[in-house]
């Protein structure tokens, strides 16, 4: 969510603002502005696009607030991107181009740690910080969990964690490792609401993570922040993608259309395991919907254009999805519904 962005970008420019909070004495021209060289193109585009929509959908929020304050001065974020088209070495030429010829004030992550880590050398050479995932959070979120998969990549991502939550002066509460093929995350998820956990860090399969997100609305459980470390999501089949809470209701509504209203609304939640946030659910639908709760009884392929649309869309949402994608919203809707 959300639209599924790559919430580890998203994490560490949400504390740009306090990480800005720095002496009065630090200069900045009237806007401060951030570089970020993300992979737009080649094979891991799918996910730098994420950064970019996140990194550009977090700074028009900062500034819709109004900005960032440094000493007594607020100040609006301007951000400088390139594509660097899934090439390290062309990234760390882009990120030097920031530095020395764009003059960026700080340097905001690539995806995938051979990038960052290859930036980060520009970064420490010509001293422009590169914001960094949670240090300098003010105040420090605690307690905090650290999930991730047992695969060798995302333990070596645990282990790279650890020793930067420390330098930050930031304490493990939870220190939790599951299984690379976990579709249930509630044992996980109890402790986290049992414990207060302000932040909640997680590496693994963006499938499994998927899964956990919805898992963790569905049973309210709302850390302050998360920050998501994840692999890239496609290809997947449609029962994967389904599972992984990525919802299309399509053009042409394709409902079962000898089955009644409600029988058709389960269907959505066919896959779910916590069938008392089904029925809460269904309370919702029938509360939004209310002509489908009139109908529950009626077969669906007896209903009006409209109300087949109804149909399509409420069984998208019984799918508690990450993602609902909707062909055609509007079509066979009343005006006054659509508004």
């Amino acid at each position: 969510m959300n639209l599924v962005l790559k919430t580890a970008g998203l994490s560490a420019l949400l504390l740009v603002a306090a990480a800005f909070t720095m002496p009065s004495g630090s200069a900045f021209a009237k806007d401060i502005v951030l570089g970020a060289s993300v992979q737009l193109a080649g094979p891991v585009a799918n996910t730098g696009r994420y950064y970019r929509d996140a990194y550009q959908l977090v700074i028009d929020k900062i500034n819709a607030a109004g900005g960032v304050k440094v000493g007594s001065e607020s100040h609006k974020l301007t951000l400088k991107l390139y594509d660097n088209q899934s090439d390290v070495n062309l990234s760390v030429r882009q990120c030097t181009q920031l530095v020395s010829q764009d003059n960026v004030n700080f340097l905001l992550e690539p995806f995938a740690s051979n990038f960052a880590l290859a930036d980060s050398a520009v970064s420490e050479k010509c001293k422009i910080p590169m914001v960094e995932m949670l240090k300098g959070l003010d105040p420090a979120p605690k307690p905090i969990a650290l999930l991730y998969a047992d695969d060798a990549f995302d333990v070596s991502v645990a282990e790279g964690t650890r020793p930067k939550l420390k330098q930050a002066g930031l304490a493990l509460d939870m220190d939790e490792r599951y299984s690379t093929s976990a579709t249930d995350f509630n044992s996980l998820l109890s402790q986290i609401r049992s414990k207060s956990i302000d932040a909640v860090l997680v590496a693994g399969h963006e499938t499994e993570i998927l899964n956990f997100v919805r898992q963790a609305k569905s049973l309210a459980v709302a850390p302050k922040m998360y920050s998501l470390n994840a692999r890239d999501l496609l290809p997947l089949t449609p029962d994967r993608a389904f599972a992984a809470g990525l919802v299309q209701v399509p053009e042409g509504r394709q409902l079962f259309d000898r089955m009644s209203v409600q029988d058709d609304l389960l269907m959505g939640a066919f896959i779910r395991d916590d069938k008392i946030a089904v029925v809460r659910d269904l309370d919702k639908i029938y509360t939004l919907f209310p002509r489908l709760a009139e109908r529950r009884r009626q077969l669906a392929g007896s209903l009006s254009g409209g109300e087949q649309q109804m149909c399509a869309m409420a069984r998208g949402l019984m799918a508690a999805p990450i993602l609902l994608m909707i062909d055609e919203m509007s079509s066979g809707l009343a005006p006054v519904v659509v508004e």
